[in-house]
This record gives C-alpha cells, sequence and structure tokens, in this order.
C-alpha cells in the first residue's frame, strides 16, 4: 500500500508537471473576413483557423493555424474551400465574372493573382505602392480595376500588372465600377457629376448627377451604392442609367451600430450587403436585406 501511495504521488506530480508544461487550455477558433460578393451573387471570403493552448503560468502556444479562401451561397450553404495560402494573411478578395481568376491583397501589401485551371494556384503577386480599398476584374478579364479610397483609380494589366493602362487624376474621384466593356463608372468629386470613361478610347462622357457608384448591375442598366442622410439615416441607392431615375431603399444596423462592421459589399442587384462584425472576439460574415427587415448571421 505505500508502495501504491509513492506510486500515485509521483503520478499525480508528473500530471501536473505536464500541465504546466504542455498547457491545460486548448482554444479552437474559426473567423471569417473580408467577405464579397461574386459577380454570379455567391460569396467569397477568408476563412482563418487557430488552436492554441496555454498553461498555469499563462504562457500561450500555437499549435495550429491555416489560412483558407471559401466560396458559399449567398445564405451561407455549400460552403467550399477554393484554396489554403498560409504564407500571407488574407485580405481584400474579389473574383473574376467566370470565377477562373481572384485576386486579393495580402497583408504586406502586395496584389495577388490566383487561377483556377490546372487547380488554383497563383500567377503573380507585386507589391503596391499605394493602399487600395478596392479590387476588380473586367468582364474580359484581362484588366483590373484598383480603387485608391475616394482619391483616385488604376486600370492595370492582367498579363503585366506593372503596365498601368489607365488611371484618372489623384482627387478628381473614385470609386470606380466597370459597367459595359471596358467603361468605368466613378463620381468626380470637383465636377459633382457622374464620369465614364472609356478605356478603350480614352474619352470620357458626364452625366448630370451625383452619384458615388459601389456596383453596376449589367441586366437593368443600374449602378448601386450605400450612404447615410440625416433626413432618412442609411439608405441603399439604385441609379437607373436610362431614365437617370433613383430607386431609394432605408435600412437599419439594428440592434447593431455601423461601426460594429466594416468591408460593407453590396450585391450585384443593389439589394443586399455582405459584411463582416469588427471585433477581435466576434469576427463573422453578415448579410443586410432591407427586404427582409434585419441582419443575418451567416458565420
Amino acid at each position: 500500500m505505500k508502495q501504491m501511495g509513492k506510486v500515485l504521488r509521483a503520478w499525480v506530480m508528473g500530471c501536473v508537471m505536464m500541465v504546466l508544461v504542455a498547457g491545460c487550455d486548448v482554444k479552437e477558433s474559426t473567423t471569417y473576413m473580408v467577405p464579397n460578393w461574386t459577380p454570379s451573387g455567391q460569396i467569397v471570403a477568408h476563412r482563418y483557423y487557430m488552436k492554441t493552448s496555454s498553461n498555469l503560468m499563462s504562457n500561450s502556444h500555437l499549435e495550429a493555424q491555416r489560412s483558407e479562401v471559401v466560396l458559399m451561397n449567398a445564405d451561407g450553404s455549400g460552403e467550399t474551400v477554393l484554396f489554403a495560402d498560409d504564407e500571407n494573411s488574407i485580405g481584400l478578395l474579389v473574383m473574376s465574372p467566370s470565377g477562373n481568376y481572384l485576386a486579393y491583397i495580402d497583408s504586406e501589401g502586395k496584389l495577388n493573382l490566383f487561377a483556377r485551371a490546372g487547380g488554383w494556384h497563383r500567377v503573380w503577386d507585386v507589391k503596391l505602392s499605394e493602399d487600395f480599398s478596392d479590387i476588380r476584374f473586367n468582364s474580359a478579364e484581362n484588366l483590373l480595376l484598383l480603387n485608391v479610397y475616394y482619391s483616385h483609380f488604376k486600370v492595370i494589366s492582367v498579363s503585366d500588372p506593372s503596365h498601368i493602362v489607365y488611371q484618372n487624376i489623384e482627387g478628381q474621384g473614385a470609386p470606380g465600377v466597370w459597367g459595359y466593356g471596358n467603361q468605368v463608372f466613378y463620381l468626380n468629386r470637383n465636377e459633382e457629376n457622374l464620369n465614364i470613361v472609356d478605356i478603350d478610347t480614352m474619352s470620357i462622357a458626364r452625366r448630370e448627377i451625383w452619384f458615388s457608384p459601389e456596383n453596376f448591375d449589367r441586366v437593368n442598366n443600374t449602378l448601386s451604392s450605400h450612404s447615410y442622410s440625416e433626413s432618412i439615416g442609411w439608405y441603399m441607392s439604385r441609379l437607373n442609367l436610362d431614365s437617370l431615375e433613383q430607386i431609394v431603399t432605408t435600412f437599419s444596423y439594428a440592434p447593431y451600430e455601423s461601426d460594429d462592421f466594416i468591408g460593407e459589399a453590396i450585391s450585384p442587384d443593389g439589394k443586399r450587403m455582405v459584411m463582416a462584425f469588427d471585433s477581435v472576439e466576434d469576427v463573422g460574415i453578415y448579410v443586410l436585406d432591407p427586404d427582409v427587415g434585419k441582419i443575418v448571421r451567416l458565420r
């Protein structure tokens, strides 16, 4: 019995030492960040998995981590992993109209291009000289539009990212969105009107209306945006380019605040927004649908 007691005490002390050294608390977390709409109305996002352990001495240890690009339906179903990229934390994402290309800006400020053919793989990455808020493919998928917040935009070649095909003068307006062919719609804030630049001919047409576009619906020939007004609050607006008529739909972030979310992106039809919750403790994918009248968490 005494021998058993010694063995038991030794076992207990050994377990305590293992807890102190190896850890007593294991945490796993999966976060979804920078969601965006695909041209077909699905959602592409960055999914980050992390597993950590901590011991009684409050020392934490990273057990595993995984960075992936995922694709899902607009209601959150059918989630699939497109590819993993553990080299850099993935930032702003955009998928090409055909779904054959995907571009993103990583945490090191590099623009990355991935291609689907032969299995998702990196085609190139290039260091950017500016902080871009948005990237978009044209319909032919041979050009990329890079927005510098509300200052200006550039158009670069997909085959040669160092080749700047077009750039508007700094301060004359952004963001820009692709229209028909190689047309780009943007708000010229100096002249206070909607500009349409044709990248092929380098010509600019103007429409006498104040509208800052965020997406373009080719089917209905409408531009869409979201904004805030003291008189009506938050609203989504769709501008018909034939009649210049605007359809305004008000919405609320309740029970949240607008500052709780980051990276709001309007759907191709201009009727919904996808966004991420701006919190370290709760980073997920949310969809705001004014017709439903509430914010729905997908992940």
